[in-house]
């Protein structure tokens, strides 16, 4: 979900890439593996460019909650191993 979030923000995977740590091939085949899994396209590729889809666009906020309940968990997990 991050990949998609960072890449959905900056439409550009060399960008997403360079904040994630990644290589480019692997934003790519993270991206590859959301949309065969979901079954839909988020990104336009146009040669070197990328732009982010109507179905891209709708998934955003569902992408962010997704991450957001994630994070909480992590959170949360954290504090109970800590005696909190």
């Amino acid at each position: 979900m991050e990949t998609f979030l960072v890449a959905a923000k900056y439409e550009n995977f060399r960008k997403t890439s360079e904040l994630l740590f990644l290589s480019q091939p692997t934003v790519t085949a993270h991206i590859k593996h959301l949309e065969q899994e979901l079954g839909a396209s988020f990104f336009k590729r146009s040669g070197r460019h990328v732009y982010l889809t109507e179905a891209g666009r709708r998934f955003v906020p569902h992408a962010e909650k997704l991450a957001e309940s994630y994070y909480d968990g992590v959170q949360t997990l954290e504090s109970f191993k800590q005696g909190f």
